[in-house]
């Protein structure tokens, strides 16, 4: 039900719900959103809903891929993947697709572009 409102959200607003809002319809769906990330932290989101989150809505794809990005779950065992291993990666994609990795691709492909882009900072 709360995945349905959030997906309404996004095709209303064009984006994500935000945190923090006047609006405590907002709030309260990006508190669910960031109550997902928090399972999601601790392992304890099923693959079932994890797939069911991606497949619900692009952008939600990519906000799991922005919380992927790093390589690894804040609280779980701590293993951060090395920056070499990022870049390898990305050399990889692009020896291979013959371009830039995008946010509209593969899973690997969308981490890759969003590590790529975290680059910049």
């Amino acid at each position: 039900a709360r995945l349905r409102e959030v997906c309404g959200f996004i095709l209303e607003f064009g984006r994500l719900p935000k945190r923090y809002q006047l609006d405590t319809h907002e709030e309260v769906l990006s508190q669910w959103l960031q109550g997902q990330k928090r399972a999601w932290n601790n392992g304890i989101l099923s693959e079932k809903r994890l797939a069911l989150l991606r497949e619900a809505h692009t952008l939600l794809a990519e906000r799991i891929a922005k919380w992927e990005v790093v390589g690894y779950r804040p609280r779980a065992k701590f293993i951060r993947r090395p920056w070499n291993d990022h870049l390898r990666e990305v050399l990889t994609f692009i020896a291979q697709a013959g371009r830039l990795p995008t946010r509209r691709g593969t899973e690997q492909e969308v981490r890759s572009a969003y590590w790529l882009k975290e680059q910049k900072r």
